[in-house]
C-alpha cells in the first residue's frame, strides 16, 4: 500500500470516529487566521487576490459576487458556496449554500441548489486548502505573521435531533424557570487548553427564535487557537498549523456532542475526588 493510500484510509477512519454528529446534521464549516494588522485598500486587496480569482474561475467556472469592497476590507463568493473575506487583521473562508430560481413554463419558478451538500468532515479540508491559498495571496504576506487560527462549526437543527451534550447544556440553562417556551440566546466563551505554546478557547453560541413556527436552533462552535509566539506566513507553516488545529477542534466538537463535561454526576464526582 502506498503512502497516499494509507493516509487516505487513515483520514477516512478518523472521519468515522470524530464529529459524527456534525456530519449527521450537515454542519457547515468555516476557518480563518488572525493576522498582524496591515492596512491596505480594498482595491489593493482585490489586486492581490487576482491570481486566486483567476484560478477559481479556471478550475470551476462560477459566477463571482463581490459582497464587500470597502476601505481595508474585501469579500467575495462564488456559486459553489465558498466565501472569502480579508480585512486588516484577518482572513477567512466559509461555506454558504447558494440557490437560484429557474423559470418553468406555465408554473412557478423552481429553486435549484448550486452548491454541493457534503458532510462537515468532507468539506472542512477543502475550506482549509482554500484558506491557505488566500492567505498566501495577502499583500506583503512574506513580511507578516498569523496570531490566531480558528475553525467553526455552524448547525441549524431541530432540538430533538441535538447530540446529548448540547441537550444537557440547554436543559441546565432552563432549570431556574418553570418553563421556557420562547426564544433564547446562550453565549459562553471557555478556555479549552492553555500551555506554553498557545491558548485554545471556544465560543459556544446557541440561539432559538421567538417564532413559534420555527423550532430550529442555531448552534455555532467557534474554536480558536491564540499563539504565544506568532507564526510566519509560509505554505508549510500554514498547512501544519491548520492540521493541528483541525485535529484539536474536531476532538473538542465531538467532546461537546458527547456531553460528559455537562454531566452533573461526572462533574460532581470529579470535584469531590
Amino acid at each position: 500500500m502506498s503512502a497516499p493510500e494509507h493516509e487516505a484510509i487513515m483520514r477516512t477512519e478518523e472521519r468515522r470516529r470524530i464529529v459524527s454528529w456534525c456530519d449527521k446534521l450537515f454542519s457547515v464549516p468555516s476557518a480563518g487566521f488572525g493576522l498582524e494588522p496591515h492596512f491596505a485598500s480594498g482595491s489593493s486587496l482585490l489586486d492581490s487576490l487576482s491570481p486566486l480569482l483567476n484560478k477559481i474561475a479556471a478550475d470551476t467556472p462560477t459566477n463571482i459576487t463581490v459582497e464587500k469592497n470597502e476601505p481595508f476590507a474585501f469579500e467575495f463568493s462564488g456559486d459553489d458556496g465558498f466565501k472569502y473575506g480579508i480585512d486588516f487583521h484577518r482572513v477567512f473562508v466559509n461555506f454558504q449554500h447558494k440557490m437560484r430560481f429557474r423559470s418553468v413554463s406555465g408554473g412557478l419558478p423552481v429553486g435549484e441548489l448550486l452548491s454541493s451538500a457534503q458532510p462537515y468532515t468532507t468539506l472542512l479540508p477543502t475550506i482549509l486548502d482554500r484558506l491557505v491559498e488566500a492567505t498566501l495571496c495577502l499583500p506583503r504576506s512574506k513580511e507578516r505573521h498569523i496570531t490566531r487560527t480558528g475553525i467553526v462549526s455552524t448547525t441549524d437543527v431541530d432540538e430533538k435531533d441535538l447530540p446529548p451534550g448540547l441537550t444537557r447544556l440547554i436543559t441546565y440553562f432552563r432549570r431556574p424557570w418553570i418553563d421556557v417556551t420562547g426564544g433564547f440566546s446562550v453565549n459562553i466563551t471557555g478556555i479549552v487548553d492553555n500551555n506554553d505554546e498557545h491558548t485554545d478557547r471556544c465560543i459556544h453560541q446557541i440561539k432559538k427564535s421567538d417564532d413559534q413556527e420555527n423550532t430550529m436552533l442555531s448552534v455555532k462552535l467557534d474554536w480558536q487557537r491564540n499563539y504565544r509566539k506568532i507564526k510566519p506566513i509560509t505554505k508549510d507553516v500554514l498547512k501544519e498549523e491548520l492540521e493541528r488545529a483541525r485535529r484539536s477542534a474536531l476532538a473538542y466538537f465531538e467532546d461537546v456532542g458527547e456531553g460528559n463535561r455537562f454531566d452533573e454526576e461526572i462533574l460532581r464526582s470529579t470535584t469531590n475526588s
